[in-house]
């Protein structure tokens, strides 16, 4: 099921917020590319990523079979 336009927004400020803790200098260009996701874009991203998105927050599994793990940063 695809995101309305706010679970689109929440989920990209989560993100970026988590991509703002890195230490990588390519994180303008990252923070760039999650801005410019449209809502199925965002979704494909999460699905490649085995980012999972709930009220909670953010997870992303750990393995195959584990359940996710609570928000850490997933990048």
């Amino acid at each position: 099921m695809p995101f309305t336009k706010e679970e689109a927004e929440e989920i990209k400020q989560q993100l970026l917020i988590q991509v703002d803790k890195l230490p990588n200098e390519n994180k303008e260009q990252i923070k760039e590319f999650v801005k410019n996701l449209d809502e199925p874009g965002l979704e494909e991203f999460l699905k490649k990523n085995k980012i999972h998105y709930t009220e909670q927050g953010i997870s992303q599994e750990s393995a195959e079979g584990e359940e996710p793990k609570e928000a850490k940063c997933i990048f």
